[in-house]
């Protein structure tokens, strides 16, 4: 059974366009050219809009695509920290994102054949993800383990 996972909203005070840098490179957004080459870049523009930004993962907002681009994001194995999972069950990530002139908000989903929606901290962090933001955009990408400041 597909479950269809949120993980939320993130608000942060804005006064101007921004682009959501994940990685940094040729622009390929193919897993197998970043492991080959080692550049890789996606990113996923924020569709500036006047309106509020809804909360709710269910509100229509987040199914309409003058509001949002969806952009899929490959996954690879997490082989750093234990425990180790060179075979992760969910592959990819769809995310979604939105500004206003103060707010802007991030709405991941992926399949998953289980429902474990509670927030908590969590040593194996099921069903949640986190975002990283670059202090300094344009220069040395930070550490992918939680970042490096």
């Amino acid at each position: 059974m597909n479950r269809r996972k949120v993980f939320g909203c993130f608000y942060l005070v804005l006064i101007f366009s921004i682009v959501i840098t994940l990685g940094s490179g040729c622009g390929s957004n193919s897993m197998e050219y970043c492991i080959e080459t080692g550049e890789c870049e996606l990113a996923v523009d924020a569709i500036k809009v006047s309106t509020e930004i809804p909360i709710d993962p269910n509100d229509p907002f987040w199914a309409d695509s003058a509001h949002v681009q969806k952009k899929t994001i490959e996954l690879g194995p997490q082989m750093i920290t234990n425990p180790k999972w060179p075979d992760p069950s969910i592959k990819s990530v769809n995310v979604s994102a939105a500004q206003n002139e103060k707010e802007i908000a991030l709405f991941l989903e992926w399949t998953d054949a289980t429902l474990e929606n509670k927030i908590e901290v969590s040593a194996t962090h099921t069903d949640q993800a986190a975002i990283m933001f670059p202090l300094h955009p344009g220069k040395e990408i930070p550490s992918i383990t939680m970042g490096s400041e």
